[in-house]
């Protein structure tokens, strides 16, 4: 029986230059891009651009009142998504950093353990400090976070710094400790001598970009063999960070220092000449307490309100008319 030669039927393995035109798939179609109505915040963005280039910590809601006033009538959400599409993209705006040098500075105080050679640890407070233009940073340990050192801490900053801006703000609420009213009264009085004025923050988890970064960063696998190697590495990190060596940003602290620097007013007075106004209450038989230690005022005055001048080395006290002056038992 003879073979067949035709290769193009049904079941053959082979099929011919016919079936492979006809089967074989052709150029896929390019599929149509659907096109939806433009975004109505679009034609706002040159707008958003520009006004955060002017005033970098404007917020949202402000920028979309303005747009309103400017006749955008699209959404909230489609507004704030196009604003944070140009934030990501604007590598000069940063958030919370104050356009104007010398306007702003923001201050952190807490604690962290620190680890020594030996194994051991201790639990230390830190200070920090950094005008909100430039990010010039400041930071010194400090012996507990009580209104005096806090306070004297922020002045001794502010003079290092070159001078005093119109506005410092505290990243941490003040401490629940049952002296709300004494560091109500000592901050009111700093900002009044300092001519400041003086923010603190509301309680809420850290925000991105605060100060307790320098605590984390500092600490990151570090070991110290005393309390002056502390010292000595804390402030060769801090001259990093203002070098630039350690945040990538696209101009360092130190190229803008002295704008900062330049528009800062004289600081009114040093830290050791604040006298800090605390509220004080005498107790019977007779007496004053202040920092663990006692002091005497006449019996008559008991259960009298009055207020207690502290300095470094030397304390006042005034209730109505009487006036005493005593050396401090422990000197700041």
């Amino acid at each position: 029986m003879q073979e067949s030669t035709d290769t193009g039927f049904a079941g053959s393995g082979n099929p011919n230059a016919d079936e492979v035109e006809r089967f074989a798939p052709g150029p896929e179609a390019p599929r149509a891009v659907r096109k939806g109505r433009p975004p109505k915040a679009e034609p706002y963005r040159s707008f958003v651009a520009k006004l955060l280039v002017d005033q970098p910590a404007m917020s949202t809601s402000d920028l979309l009142q303005r747009a309103r006033l400017l006749g955008y009538g699209g959404g909230k959400s489609a507004f704030y998504a196009l604003v944070a599409r140009v934030r990501t993209a604007s590598p000069s705006v940063h958030r919370g950093r104050c356009a104007i040098p010398g306007v702003r500075s923001e201050h952190d105080f807490g604690p962290m353990v620190v680890t020594f050679a030996d194994g051991s640890k201790r639990r230390i407070h830190l200070f920090t400090s950094r005008l909100s233009y430039s990010r010039w940073i400041l930071a010194s340990v400090i012996a507990r976070p009580d209104i005096e050192t806090t306070i004297r801490a922020l002045v001794g900053h502010l003079a290092t710094l070159g001078g005093v801006p119109l506005v410092t703000a505290f990243e941490r609420p003040l401490p629940r400790c049952g002296q709300e009213l004494a560091w109500t009264a000592a901050l009111s009085q700093t900002a009044l001598e300092l001519g400041v004025a003086v923010e603190i923050a509301r309680p809420a988890p850290p925000r991105r970009g605060s100060l307790a970064w320098i605590r984390r960063a500092f600490l990151r696998g570090r070991r110290f063999r005393s309390d002056g190697d502390l010292c000595s590495q804390l402030a060769d990190f801090v001259r990093d960070v203002n070098n630039g060596a350690i945040l990538a940003r696209e101009a360092a602290p130190c190229a803008r220092f002295a704008e900062d620097r330049a528009r800062l007013r004289p600081l009114p007075l040093a830290a050791e000449e604040l006298g800090l106004r605390l509220p004080v209450a005498v107790r019977p038989p007779g007496l004053v307490d202040h920092d663990g230690a006692i002091y005497l005022v006449p019996p008559t005055l008991v259960g009298s309100l009055g207020t207690l001048i502290v300095y470094p080395a030397r304390l006042e006290i005034q209730i109505g008319d009487y006036r005493s002056s005593h050396p401090r038992a422990r000197t700041s």
